[in-house]
């Protein structure tokens, strides 16, 4: 086995500064021409049994400030060709850096270690170079512009979601044109903020590299003319709309590859390795939400102000248990989504959601009836990673360890990933867009006219489906690792959707009852 390093590019870089420009790229196709002629030579002289490796272990300081950071990897010894993967991306041309060592250790015929992360390189048939680096392209636009989009959209999101609870706090008893349009100015942002999530997943779908800014303006315009396209629906119909058009898109990307998500600024990070596949956390929380609210809204439409139930009517809870179900599949399955901290905070939020719309009270037994589906959700995440014929993810880890009674290995396990909450509770803007969603939640629940009482006698439903919305965020933020970004998305179609009918409201003040 043979590994070489790109070594002379590397320190061509580190002079470039104290170089002529036409000088520099002299020497840069010089190096290329002396790497090409080494490799020629390599390969010629390699025996059957021999593997070469070239690889960049680190990019330069220019590729560094355009924020290209992903690194080449060549490996010659196999008879197949193609690109590159393995079992800890499941993305095709994509390897992480923990795959080396247990690639090597299998080239060698050595046990790989237990507990060893990543898995071993294989070669599958791609789609050619040139595809190969357009997907590199790709994510490094989303990477180099996904700070710019984000963050402008989580500090849109804090101030529109503040604006609004200012206004109605203030402005609700007062009247005047200038009032009015101010309120249905914010009602318009409000509507198009529920746009986002789904959104910023279509985007993918333009596969264009523009500035960020562009790509924020162009998500802003289209979501403002579905806003306008909404403003003169009933709210149920809105919330249906956004939450079916939502829930469905990431189903069928998920169902078929996840394509949008891989290149999606809410999506996979692969620069960093936060993500290669599934369902992460961003999206978790917006399918949580949204199912929550489309069901919500389904019994709104069909049951809302109807005291006796049509024949139709009957049938919803089962077509709302298999929409559940068909979400809680797909979070589970270890070939789609893979997240389980997402299929049980789904499970509760969907479980609480439920019995909240079909009026079923839970009292001890309800609890201890849902103490015990989680328990089973739990026993069965773990048959079904054991028993999977994919490579084991963390949660197949994690299940053999507490199979074989590795407790201090799952203690350790648990310790890093509550680390990780807190770091990103103290650190992440997502917390505060999260503390903000429930300031919004406590202003229009605890203020003297309470105006979420009120609220359930127009949309009795809808106000009961906001009960599994909140269930469903607070159990995302303690079971997932980055939780505080699945309890902001997913409560945004509570607080949201509130918002805009708070601000509908007349300008004289209601006395509570």
């Amino acid at each position: 086995m043979i590994i070489a390093q790109l070594s002379d590019l590397s320190r061509l870089y580190q002079l470039s500064a104290d170089m002529d420009p036409g000088q520099f790229t002299l020497q840069y196709q010089r190096v290329l021409r002396d790497l090409s002629l080494f490799l020629d030579q390599l390969l010629v002289e390699r025996k059957s049994h021999q593997r070469i490796v070239l690889a960049s272990p680190a990019v330069n300081h220019v590729a560094t400030k355009e924020k290209a950071l992903l690194t080449p990897v060549f490996i010659w010894g196999e008879k197949a060709s193609g690109v590159l993967t393995s079992a800890t991306t499941r993305q095709s041309g994509l390897v992480s850096g923990l795959d080396m060592v247990p690639t090597v250790l299998t080239w060698l015929d050595v046990p790989i270690p237990k507990g060893l992360a990543g898995h071993v390189i294989r070669i599958e048939k791609g789609n050619g170079l040139t595809a190969l680096q357009n997907q590199v392209s790709e994510i490094h636009h989303t990477y180099a512009t996904r700070p710019a989009v984000l963050y402008t959209y989580v500090m849109l999101q804090i101030v529109i979601v503040g604006s609004a609870v200012v206004l109605w706090w203030f402005g609700r008893k007062r009247e005047g044109v200038g009032l009015l349009r101010l309120r249905r100015g914010i009602r318009l942002a409000l509507l198009a903020l529920l746009w986002f999530p789904a959104l910023l997943l279509a985007e993918s779908l333009l596969h264009w590299q523009v500035p960020g800014a562009v790509v924020l303006g162009g998500l802003i315009m289209t979501a403002l003319i579905a806003a306008f396209w909404q403003e003169a629906h009933a709210l149920p119909r809105i919330v249906m709309t956004v939450s079916g058009v939502t829930t469905a898109i990431l189903l069928v990307d998920g169902w078929t590859g996840a394509h949008l998500m891989r290149q999606s600024y809410l999506g996979y990070d692969p620069v960093i390795g936060a993500r290669f596949y599934g369902l992460g956390n961003e999206y978790e929380g917006v399918l949580i939400g949204s199912t929550i609210m489309l069901v919500a809204s389904l019994y709104e439409r069909m049951r809302g102000g109807q005291k006796n139930l049509s024949r139709e009517n009957k049938w919803l809870p089962a077509v709302s248990a298999a929409i559940y179900s068909v979400v809680l599949y797909y979070m589970v399955a270890p070939n789609l989504g893979t997240d389980a901290g997402g299929f049980l905070a789904g499970l509760i939020g969907f479980t609480v959601a439920l019995s909240r719309l079909e009026g079923w009270r839970i009292g001890k037994k309800g609890l201890l009836l849902l103490a015990g589906g989680l328990v089973m959700g739990v026993c069965s995440l773990m048959a079904i990673s054991l028993m999977s014929d994919q490579p084991l993810t963390h949660v197949g880890r994690l299940s053999q360890q507490i199979v074989h009674g590795e407790w201090s290995e799952v203690g350790q396990m648990i310790e890093r990933k509550l680390a990780m909450n807190l770091r990103l509770i103290r650190v992440s803007i997502w917390s505060k867009a999260f503390v903000v969603s429930l300031i919004a939640l406590g202003v229009l629940t605890l203020k003297n006219d309470r105006f979420l009482h009120h609220l359930a006698k127009d949309t009795p439903y809808l106000v009961k489906g906001f009960a599994g919305v909140i269930v469903g965020a607070l159990a995302g933020l303690i079971l997932n690792d980055s939780g505080i970004v699945t309890a902001a998305t997913c409560i945004t179609f509570l607080v949201v959707p509130a918002l805009y009918a708070a601000l509908e409201e007349p300008a004289q003040e209601r006395c509570s009852t």
